[in-house]
């Protein structure tokens, strides 16, 4: 299979609610100056992956525990379907057990709640056995098979003696991440993972992913790596890691550096937009519209097609010579946030102004 921009992905775990997700979107999209979803997963973009926390504890119980970002199975479900409803690309659980005894059982009881386009095992060399048997009841499901620490001081850093205990799964899992961190604080060295990630490649077809405290300010770290595999793909936001706020939750702030410095990492400067133009692209003729004032404007327009919403509000703006709506907490222009005529702005992402609603 030729490898091609589908086969990179930017990665994000631990989402712990359904807003989470309608944050991430618009931060993805923002930058490249488009709300619309198939214009990245075109090939044109990159493809965003978003995943979320499960244990086999964590299936059987009502509640989250966000101390450990595992959302209950209500909120698995929520996320997963709002991943797939705003075709934002991968929805992932990230699964982890303290036996693979009955793995494959674990792995369906998970797949019955909380439908996903892929499955994470983050377990320190599950039995193969097992991963084989859930494949062939699931073959559409993507498995990722994570490779931490752990896992490669079993077979001592060794990419030879690492390639025979891949082979195992090999034709079961569709990617492999290595993740040096083990959801600790731990900065890799590059050089370390170089052999590794070139004895990995030599699977056909498996795609390879980095992760580890990854932010805007360590992906300098995965250059290297992209240099030998053009294909890499990379993970972040694990619990304490650096895209979170000190109670768990997520920085934006940090979260839109980490985005761009990812695209710029791994797309390169001569294939990544510019990303301080291209919004620009979008400015309004007009002064910007006053929330209430669109509300005015939009509020009680019942013709507005729902799935295209968005675009007939963007086109009366720029009839009208206003421009979009300014948020009232920073004074900011707000952004799109979906294709439903819903506006968000950077301070207060997951918070939406609803241009298309008649009541508001």
């Amino acid at each position: 299979m030729e490898r091609t921009f589908k086969n990179r992905s930017i990665g994000i775990s631990g989402l712990m609610s359904a807003n989470e997700v309608i944050s991430m979107h618009a931060l993805f999209i923002r930058p490249w100056g488009t709300y619309h979803a198939g214009e990245y997963q075109s090939g044109v973009y990159p493809e965003i992956s978003l995943g979320a926390n499960v244990s086999s504890e964590s299936l059987r119980t009502a509640e989250a525990n966000p101390a450990r970002l595992l959302p209950s199975v209500d909120q698995l479900g929520d996320i997963f379907f709002q991943v797939g409803w705003l075709e934002m690309g991968r929805s992932f659980a990230c699964f982890t057990a303290p036996s693979d005894e009955g793995l494959a059982d674990e792995l369906e009881l998970l797949f019955t709640r909380c439908p996903c386009e892929g499955i994470q095992l983050n377990m320190l060399w599950p039995n193969p056995t097992e991963v084989a048997r859930f494949r062939e009841k699931h073959p559409h499901t993507r498995l990722t098979l994570q490779i931490g620490r752990n896992a490669l001081n079993e077979v001592e850093w060794n990419p030879e003696t690492l390639v025979k205990v891949v082979e195992h799964y090999f034709g079961d899992i569709q990617a492999v991440l290595l993740d040096l961190s083990e959801g600790e604080e731990f900065t890799f060295d590059p050089e370390d993972l170089k052999p590794i990630v070139e004895a990995l490649m030599r699977f056909h077809n498996l795609e390879i992913g980095v992760a580890g405290w990854l932010s805007a300010e360590s992906m300098h770290l995965i250059a290297p790596l992209v240099s030998i595999c053009s294909y890499l793909s990379v993970e972040a936001g694990e619990v304490g890691g650096k895209l979170r706020n000190p109670d768990g939750s997520f920085n934006y702030e940090a979260v839109d550096a980490y985005l761009k410095a990812a695209f710029a990492v791994l797309y390169g400067e001569k294939e990544m937009p510019d990303l301080e133009a291209e919004p620009r692209r979008e400015e309004p003729h007009g002064p910007p519209i006053s929330i209430h004032g669109a509300q005015r404007q939009f509020g009680h327009l019942s013709s507005i097609n729902y799935w295209g919403a968005t675009a007939e509000i963007e086109d009366g703006l720029r009839s009208s010579g206003r421009g979009r709506p300014i948020c009232l907490k920073c004074g900011e222009l707000m952004f799109p946030a979906d294709d439903h005529g819903r506006y968000t702005c950077i301070c207060s992402l997951g918070d939406v102004v609803d241009l298309a609603m008649d009541d508001f």
